[in-house]
């Protein structure tokens, strides 16, 4: 019995990477998102050292759902990832990545669309809004990655 209880109080070889992977991935997002979200509500001009297109993306129709701005969704998302992974480690309930994955599916999707939009649409580029889908995209991925070696390694 002393095994068993040892055994899902430590970290498996797959959660040894995913935890801190999805630790530092969604506080990066909230980071980035913050920004964004303190840039919109303020009216202020975001700084831009690597693209011109910044105040045109957030500015956009685009930048707003249902009123919303995408930043303010997007800082929910990396916000429920975090807790969900912070809770993940602490009660190693197997449920808690399948909802990080289920919400980083939807997350992907909407980078996806909205990465497409910068381009053939308002033909101009947010960098912070890039590093928020690359950061999403590598959430999904690795995400996808547990999932698949979670099932090989029970």
């Amino acid at each position: 019995m002393k095994n068993l209880n040892e055994s899902s109080t430590k970290l498996s070889k797959v959660d040894k990477w995913y935890v801190p992977l999805m630790a530092l991935l969604s506080f990066s997002g909230f980071v980035d998102a913050t920004y964004l979200t303190i840039s919109y509500f303020k009216g202020a001009s975001l700084i831009c050292n690597f693209s011109t297109g910044c105040n045109q993306v957030t500015s956009s129709a685009y930048s707003t759902v249902f009123g919303l701005p995408v930043a303010l969704l997007g800082l929910g998302f990396y916000v429920t990832v975090l807790v969900l992974t912070v809770a993940y480690f602490d009660w190693r309930k197997d449920w808690l990545p399948k909802i990080i994955l289920g919400i980083s599916t939807l997350a992907f999707g909407f980078s996806l669309w909205f990465v497409w939009v910068m381009i053939f649409v308002i033909k101009a580029f947010c960098q912070y809004c890039l590093v928020s889908a690359v950061l999403s995209t590598a959430i999904f991925g690795a995400s996808v990655i547990r999932y698949r070696l979670g099932r090989t390694e029970s």
